[in-house]
């Protein structure tokens, strides 16, 4: 049991690396040639621009590099901070756009949630955000999150003109506007991620996340 331990906290580990790579790295590339190319035009007239975007990229590395520690940090290992931290997220997101965001919750269970599971739904849920924010023309989102025979339940709904609808028989993948990542996200996890256009316009994305019977007390 203690092997088979180390060897998930291992695995975990080349996860976590592996998104600080990909994430850090490529910010801090794309940093490093703007600000190259800013040092070498000038008074060219993109030079503004290309401020704009350094000071965009970087703030957009702050914010990740937050949402990796907060989901690496032993102490967030609980279903209620992962419950409270995607409302908070999903809220702050949408609000910055003049979208009404109303979260709901049934009373959490007194249950462990590792990384990988918080790292996941976090990013399932930003990416859902994202759709919406980007694509949807929203005035109002519901996100609803509970906990039923150890399966963890993510519910986002918007009243906005809707999406495609991705069918079970469709491979996740990248693009459809990252649905298909989000229903990749999911399947890694061991879980589901099902959209759906909701009643009466809109588009409904459901969320369904095994819970192992150790997180669950």
């Amino acid at each position: 049991a203690q092997l088979k331990h180390q060897a998930a906290l291992e695995q975990q580990r080349m996860r976590i690396a592996r998104d600080m790579h990909d994430e850090a790295g490529t910010a801090a590339t794309q940093l490093a040639l703007l600000a190259d190319l800013t040092r070498s035009s000038g008074d060219d007239p993109a030079r503004t621009e290309r401020l704009d975007g350094m000071s965009r990229i970087a703030r957009q590395l702050v914010t990740n590099l937050d949402e990796l520690v907060w989901a690496v940090n032993p102490g967030n290992d609980t279903l209620a901070h992962l419950v409270s931290y995607l409302g908070q997220t999903a809220s702050e997101t949408l609000g910055r756009f003049g979208i009404a965001c109303r979260v709901r919750s049934d009373e959490i269970p007194a249950s462990t949630a590792s990384a990988d599971l918080r790292r996941g739904m976090l990013l399932i849920a930003k990416e859902a955000v994202s759709n919406i924010v980007e694509h949807a023309e929203a005035t109002a989102v519901e996100i609803d999150l509970s906990v039923h025979d150890r399966r963890l339940r993510m519910v986002i709904e918007d009243d906005g003109h809707g999406l495609p609808v991705v069918t079970p028989t469709q491979p996740a993948g990248p693009g459809g506007n990252g649905l298909g990542n989000m229903q990749a996200r999911a399947a890694d996890l061991g879980g589901s991620c099902r959209i759906e256009p909701a009643v009466p316009h809109g588009t409904r994305i459901v969320v369904d996340m095994p819970l192992s019977p150790e997180q669950v007390t």
